[in-house]
């Protein structure tokens, strides 16, 4: 096929009739040309100051969408890009964004009808409780994540990633480093204990023997 032959793409709502559109021109063409299948997983990185470190994902269905900082494509970090997607692949296939969101909504629900219906006292103490329970829901989901990258790329490997953070947070001051790590301890556990987990709880399935495929030395 021609480097310059033009690119059809396939858009549109479900039902509108691409799969049968689709099926006719894989006949009519056939070798012709290349098909390409739908992603169901999309990444994207970003380059803005604040968004050095991020690590996202959000999932609808079938389909993700992860954001990386440029540090996991820096020479310095490389060596925990693959941890750090098998990571936010994880989210996506526990379906965690949607967990999420039910949970931080019954929250909220909880909250609202303890306003209406309970005294003060009772009130807060619900909210609370409503919190906490959203919090403990967060931390479970980041620490099976962490078990799910371990499980592929080994225990060292995302070890060492949290490792490295807790240096950097250690290089801090005392009040940006407690406000950074209150201001995550909401959706993320503690650095030490997702250390802790990793390294001790035990993986079912593991296959941390084999290289990955993104795996680079650590440059010196």
């Amino acid at each position: 096929m021609a480097h310059d032959a033009p690119v059809l793409v396939l858009d549109g709502p479900p039902g509108a009739g691409k799969t049968s559109l689709l099926a006719r021109m894989v006949c009519a063409l056939g070798d012709d040309a290349m098909w390409i299948t739908e992603p169901k997983v999309t990444l994207a990185t970003s380059s803005e100051t604040g968004s050095w470190a991020d690590a996202r994902s959000t999932g609808q269905g079938s389909r993700g969408h992860v954001w990386l900082g440029m540090r996991w494509l820096h020479p310095r970090h490389t060596n925990h890009l693959p941890a750090v997607l098998e990571h936010e692949l994880a989210h996506l296939q526990r379906r965690d964004t949607g967990k999420r969101i039910a949970a931080e909504s019954a929250a909220v629900a909880v909250a609202g009808l303890a306003a209406g219906l309970l005294s003060l006292p009772a009130f807060a103490l619900t909210a609370a409780a409503a919190w906490f329970l959203n919090t403990l829901f967060f931390w479970w989901g980041e620490l099976a994540c962490d078990l799910a990258a371990a499980r592929v790329c080994g225990r060292t490997a995302v070890s060492d990633m949290w490792r490295e953070d807790l240096d950097h947070e250690r290089a801090r001051s005392v009040l940006p480093r407690i406000w950074v790590t209150v201001r995550g301890l909401r959706t993320h556990p503690p650095l030490r204990l997702r250390i802790l987990c990793v390294e001790h709880v035990p993986l079912p399935d593991a296959r941390g023997q084999a290289v990955h495929p993104l795996h680079t030395p650590a440059a010196s």
